[in-house]
């Protein structure tokens, strides 16, 4: 599942006024997830944790 598609982050990105701004924050979501998904990798983490646990 691409990270932007999870419901509670569609439902923020509904709330940029401007598609510019949208498409921005959708880059930078997409760029963090992936830095923390290869972070995850090399510090030999679980990478199953819900998204949602992950930023608390």
């Amino acid at each position: 599942m691409e990270i932007t598609t999870h419901p509670q982050i569609t439902e923020w990105l509904e709330e940029c006024r401007k598609e510019t701004t949208k498409k921005i924050y959708e880059y930078g979501i997409t760029k963090f997830f992936t830095w923390y998904a290869d972070y995850l990798k090399k510090k030999n983490q679980p990478s199953h944790q819900p998204i949602e646990t992950v930023c608390v």
